[in-house]
């Protein structure tokens, strides 16, 4: 299996493909929840859901926090919205619907193929272990500096 790596301050992660395009559409999802998101989200949004999509088509991503969050307020922003992203997945259940995220992650202007990424049920756990990595990660917590980086799932 394919892995991407997140990386935030020098510090980072490796994560399954698999399980970062689930939680970066689940951030996404977060932020279109939001009334009115900050203005600042909607670049990283778009691009969470190219990198997703890509991810789930077999590619990598590399997920570099440092651009999008400049500021304390934005870390806020983040964190609250990796929250939320949990909050989601739990409000969901034990098991992810499979056909439900597949939807989310077809996106013709990215791939014109109609394929369903994940055939199964997926144990919610999963994810929710990419998005405590990502809140401890901009909490800079647990994970060393610089390379090599610990490897998720």
């Amino acid at each position: 299996m394919k892995t991407s790596l997140v990386t935030f301050h020098q510090r980072g992660f490796w994560v399954r493909n698999d399980h970062l395009c689930l939680w970066l559409e689940a951030l996404g999802q977060a932020i279109d929840q939001q009334s009115v998101p900050s203005a600042w989200l909607l670049t990283p949004r778009h691009l969470w859901h190219v990198q997703a999509v890509n991810c789930a088509m077999g590619g990598s991503a590399f997920v570099n926090l440092d651009p999008w969050v400049k500021t304390e307020q934005r870390k806020e922003d983040l964190l609250l919205l990796c929250g939320q992203a949990i909050n989601n997945l739990l409000a969901e259940g034990e098991m992810l619907s499979a056909d439900r995220w597949n939807v989310r992650l077809r996106d013709e202007s990215i791939s014109p193929k109609d394929n369903a990424y994940f055939s199964q049920e997926l144990p919610t756990e999963t994810f929710l272990q990419v998005g405590r990595a990502f809140l401890r990660l901009l909490q800079g917590e647990v994970f060393p500096t610089g390379p090599p980086f610990p490897v998720l799932g």
